[in-house]
C-alpha cells in the first residue's frame, strides 16, 4: 500500500480534515459540546480562532471583539477571560467570569480559578485574600499573601507567612525564597526595619540567583543595615559565576572593594572572574590569561588553573596553543589528577584539526599510558576515525569490531557498523562492505546511518534493500471510532487547543477504560483530533515500541506511526515551509527533537518554544523578516514556527541545501560547522559525523535526519526520501553569523 494513501487513513482514523481551524462553522457546530452551553459558531467566529489556536493572543482578541462587542453567551465570556488573562487585562477577566461559574458547570473548576486569580489580580479582596491565604496549594498561599500586604492587613498576613514557612520548612529553595521576600515586603512596609534586613540579608547571601532576591543587596542599604563584608560580596560573585552572569559578578566584585571585613586574596578574586568568563562563555581568551596569572600567584592551585587556561584556549578556538599547554602540563604534573585528561584532549584536538598521522600517534600515546583509563574508549573510537579519515582501514577495523561488539543501544551499533562497513571498503572488500551496508539499512531503517549506508551502495555500484522493510501481512482490528468527550471538543471549539489537551488529559483514565484493551491506541486517536502535540507525544513515548518502526506502517500500526510523529499546526507549519522554501517534514524533525512539540517549554539556557530559539536569534530574524518585535512571544507558536523555519531555511542556504549541515548548525551554530568543514577537506559526510567535536550535536544530527526521512516517508514513500550524498559542499558567504 502506498504511503499517500497511508496517510489519509491516519485521516479517517482521527477527523477530517487534521486541523480544526479549516472546519467550515457547520462542521464545528456538529461536534459534540455540553448541551447548556452548544452555540452555532458562524463563520465570523472562524479567523479568531484559528488566530488564537495559533498563539497570537492579542491578533485573536482584536479580532473578537470587532465581531463580539459584548459577549452575549457563556462561551464566549469564557473564551474571551481566556485571552484577558493571557494580556493580564485583570479587570477584564473579573467582568467576565462574575457569575459565570454556574452557567458553565461543565468546566466550573477552571471558571472558578479564573475568577479567582483575577479577582487578586485587579484589586485586593480581603474574603478572597484570607481564603487562600489558608489554602493548601503553595501558589494560592502566596496570592493571598499578597493580597493581604496590598490591603496593609499586616497581622492575618505576618500569621500566613509563619505558617507557610513552618509548613515548607523541608521544600525547594526557590519556595523558602519566595516566602522570605514576601516577609521582607511585609516587614518592611508594616515598620519592622529589623525583621526585614534579616529576611533581605538571608536573600542576599542564601538566595542569590533567584529572581526574588534581586536588589536585596540594595534593599539593606536603604534600610540602614550593616553592609555585606568583602567575604559575602566574593560569596555572591561566586554564587553568580555558577551561573555564568557576567555581569553581576563584575558588579560584586566593584563593590567588594569598598566593602568592611578583612581583606580577600587578590588571587581568589582573579580566579573567580576567570571563572565568570569561562562560564558566561563571553571571553575565553580574558578567562585564559586570568587562569594563566592564578597559576602564576597560587601553586596550590597551579595544575587546576593550567587545565582551564589551555581548555578556554581551545574554546576560543586557539587549539594549537591549547595542545602545547596540554602537553606541557602533562609532562611538568605526570601524576596529577589532570594529566590524564589534557594527554586526551591533547590528541582530540589534533584530531579536530585533521592532523590524523600526529592524532593516531597521540591517542596512541593515551591508550599506551591509560588501557583502562576515563576516557579510553572514546580515544580508541576516535583513533578509529582517524585512521579511516588517513585511508587505514585496516587499522579500523579490528577497533570498529571491537566497538560494534561493545556497543550499548541498537543506535550506537548501526553507527559503529557503518563505520566497519567504509573499513572494509577501503580495505577493498567490497561483498562484506556491501553486506555490512545493507544490514545497517535493515537493521535501522530510515536513520542517518541507513541513509549514509545507502549512499555507499551506490558508491559500490550494489543493490541495496528497501529502505524500510514492508509491513507484516497482518489482519487490522476494526478501526476505533473514538470521539472527544464534550468538554474537550467545546474547548477546542472555541479555539483552546492547550485547555482541551489538558481536559483530555484528566480523562486519560476513563477513555483508557471504555475502550480496552485498545486503550492506548485510543489515546492517541483522540490527542490526534487536536492541533497540538505536547500530550500526544509523551503518550506514544510509553505506548510505541520501537520494533513496531522496523516495518512499513499497516492497517494495524497506523496508529503507532501517527501517534510518535504527530504534525501539529499544520497551517501554520505549512505556510511558513512554503513562504521560506522548505520541506516541512524537517520542520517537523526539528520540532520533534528540539521541544518534543511543547509550546512553552525553555531549555536550561533560554531556548524557547517548539523549535526552541534563542531569544537573541529570534530577534535578529524577526529583525530582517519585519516581525513588530513589540508583539513578539516566542512562546506564542504562530511567531516561533515562523522564526524558527525562516533560521532553518537561511541555514540551508548558506550549505548549499545540504540538510545534514544545516541541522548541525541549528544546534552548535554556523560558526562552528564552519570551524569543523575547515579541517574535513575530502572528508565524506559519514566520517564528517562521526568527528562532529559535541556529543550532542552529534547525536541531535543523527536523530533529526531520522525524523526528517520518517516523516518525508510517511508523506511520500521511499520517492520522498532524496538520496544522500556523502560529498560535503561548500560554504556560502550567507550564513547567519547570529
Amino acid at each position: 500500500m502506498k504511503v499517500a494513501t497511508l496517510t489519509l487513513l491516519f485521516c479517517a482514523a482521527c477527523k477530517s480534515p487534521q486541523n480544526p481551524a479549516l472546519e467550515q462553522p457547520d462542521a464545528v457546530a456538529s461536534r459534540q459540546a455540553p448541551a447548556a452551553t452548544l452555540r452555532e459558531l458562524d463563520s465570523r467566529d472562524v479567523q479568531w480562532r484559528q488566530v488564537l489556536r495559533d498563539g497570537d493572543v492579542e491578533a485573536a482578541a482584536e479580532r473578537f471583539d470587532a465581531v463580539h462587542p459584548k459577549p452575549d453567551t457563556p462561551a464566549l465570556r469564557f473564551v474571551r477571560a481566556r485571552m484577558a488573562e493571557q494580556l493580564g487585562d485583570w479587570t477584564k477577566v473579573v467582568a467576565l467570569t462574575s457569575g459565570l461559574a454556574e452557567q458553565l458547570p461543565e468546566v466550573r473548576q477552571r471558571v472558578e480559578e479564573l475568577d479567582t486569580r483575577g479577582r487578586l489580580r485587579a484589586g485586593a479582596d480581603l474574603e478572597l485574600a484570607t481564603r487562600l491565604a489558608g489554602s493548601k496549594r503553595f501558589e494560592e498561599v502566596t496570592l493571598g499573601i499578597e493580597g493581604l500586604i496590598t490591603l496593609r492587613r499586616f497581622d492575618e498576613a505576618n500569621g500566613a507567612v509563619e505558617r507557610a514557612l513552618s509548613k515548607y520548612a523541608d521544600a525547594s529553595s526557590s519556595r523558602k525564597a519566595r516566602l522570605r521576600a514576601l516577609r521582607a515586603q511585609l516587614r518592611e512596609q508594616s515598620g519592622d526595619r529589623a525583621g526585614a534586613q534579616i529576611d533581605f540579608r538571608w536573600l542576599a547571601l542564601e538566595a542569590t540567583t533567584q529572581a526574588v532576591a534581586s536588589g536585596a543587596d540594595d534593599k539593606l542599604t536603604e534600610l540602614g543595615a550593616p553592609a555585606l563584608t568583602k567575604a559575602e560580596r566574593l560569596a555572591r560573585a561566586e554564587a553568580f559565576t555558577a551561573k555564568g552572569r557576567l555581569d553581576d559578578v563584575q558588579r560584586e566584585l566593584r563593590l567588594l572593594e569598598a566593602a568592611p571585613g578583612a581583606p580577600v586574596a587578590p588571587v581568589s578574586i582573579t580566579r573567580t572572574l576567570a571563572w565568570a568568563y569561562y562560564k558566561s562563555r563571553k571571553d575565553y581568551v580574558r578567562a585564559s590569561e586570568l587562569f594563566t596569572e592564578c597559576a602564576r600567584e597560587d601553586a596550590s592551585h597551579r595544575t587546576q588553573d593550567q587545565f582551564y587556561a589551555a581548555r578556554a584556549l581551545s574554546r576560543a578556538q586557539r587549539d594549537p596553543e591549547a595542545i602545547v599547554l596540554y602537553e606541557k602540563l602533562a609532562r611538568r604534573s605526570p601524576t596529577s589528577g589532570f594529566a590524564e585528561e589534557a594527554i586526551f584532549l591533547a590528541a582530540r584536538l589534533r584530531y579536530y584539526l585533521g592532523q590524523w598521522d600526529a592524532s593516531v600517534k597521540a591517542y596512541g600515546r593515551y591508550l599506551s599510558k591509560y588501557r583502562r583509563g576515563r576516557f579510553a574508549a572514546r580515544a580508541a573510537e576516535e583513533r578509529a576515525i582517524a585512521n579511516l579519515a588517513r585511508g587505514r582501514g585496516d587499522l579500523a577495523q579490528p577497533e570498529l569490531e571491537r566497538q560494534v561488539d561493545k556497543a550499548t543501544s541498537d543506535r550506537q551499533k548501526a553507527a559503529m557498523l557503518q563505520l566497519l562497513g567504509v573499513a572494509l571498503q577501503l580495505r577493498g572488500q567490497k561483498e562484506r562492505a556491501a553486506e555490512t551496508f545493507r544490514s545497517v539499512v535493515q537493521s535501522r531503517p530510515l536513520s542517518l546511518s541507513a541513509l549514509m549506508a545507502m549512499a555507499r551502495l551506490r558508491q559500490l555500484e550494489a543493490p541495496g534493500p528497501p529502505l524500510i522493510a514492508p509491513s507484516d501481512a497482518e489482519a487490522a482490528a476494526p478501526r476505533l471510532d473514538v470521539a472527544l468527550p464534550p468538554t474537550v471538543a467545546w474547548l477546542s471549539n472555541l479555539g483552546l487547543e492547550f485547555d482541551a489537551e489538558a481536559e483530555l488529559q484528566k480523562r486519560e483514565a476513563q477513555l483508557r477504560a471504555e475502550h480496552a484493551p485498545r486503550g492506548g491506541e485510543a489515546l492517541c486517536i483522540a490527542y490526534s483530533q487536536l492541533d497540538v502535540a505536547t500530550r500526544r507525544y509523551r503518550h506514544a513515548q510509553k505506548v510505541v515500541r520501537e520494533r513496531a518502526l522496523l516495518r512499513a506502517p499497516s492497517p494495524a500500526t497506523e496508529w503507532l506511526w501517527d501517534c510518535i510523529y504527530p504534525r501539529p499546526h499544520a497551517s501554520l507549519v505549512g505556510a511558513a515551509a512554503s513562504k521560506h522554501h522548505i520541506d516541512p517534514s524537517l520542520v517537523y524533525a526539528v520540532m520533534r527533537q528540539e521541544s518534543a512539540f511543547a509550546p512553552r517549554v525553555v531549555s536550561p539556557v533560554g531556548a524557547v518554544g517548539l523549535m526552541q530559539l534563542m531569544p537573541a536569534t529570534a530577534r535578529n530574524a524577526a529583525s530582517e523578516l519585519d516581525i513588530d518585535l513589540a508583539r513578539l512571544r516566542l512562546d506564542a507558536p504562530v511567531f516561533n514556527v515562523e522564526l524558527g523555519s525562516y533560521y532553518l531555511s537561511r541555514l540551508l542556504r548558506a550549505f548549499d541545501g545540504y540538510a545534514p549541515l544545516a541541522v548541525a548548525s541549528y544546534n552548535a551554530g554556523p560558526g562552528a560547522v564552519k570551524r569543523w568543514l575547515a579541517t574535513a577537506k575530502g572528508l565524506p559526510l559519514d566520517l564528517f559525523v562521526a568527528r562532529i567535536p559535541y556529543s550532542e550535536t552529534r547525536e541531535y544530527v543523527r536523530r533529526v535526519m531520522g525524523n526528517w526521512a520518517r516523516y518525508a516517508y510517511l508523506e511520500a514513500g521511499e520517492e520522498g526520501i532524496a538520496p544522500l550524498s556523502l560529498e560535503l559542499p561548500g560554504i556560502s558567504a550567507s550564513a547567519p553569523d547570529y
